[in-house]
């Protein structure tokens, strides 16, 4: 993937041409992606639900030595 920038922020977003697999093209979620990155909506810190799986989601945010502890401890017995 090929990033473009002005002034230092990226505006555009391009597929390798010489990749053998996509030749160059991005889906439409690939360069979407520009805008995800600068939303002051976007999500900057991992999130934690709060409330049972099945219900409507309510999270709170957590520090990444937190969740990372968490998707450990419940991915360990699986393995």
């Amino acid at each position: 993937m090929v990033a473009t920038r002005l002034d230092g922020r990226v505006i555009k977003l391009e597929g390798l041409e010489a990749h053998p697999k996509n030749r160059g093209t991005l889906c439409p979620k690939g360069t979407a992606q520009i805008g995800a990155v600068y939303d002051p909506q976007r999500v900057k810190t991992p999130l934690i639900r709060t409330n049972a799986k099945g219900q409507t989601g309510e999270f709170r945010a957590a520090s990444w030595n937190e969740a990372l502890d968490l998707i450990a401890a419940k991915t360990k017995p699986v393995l």
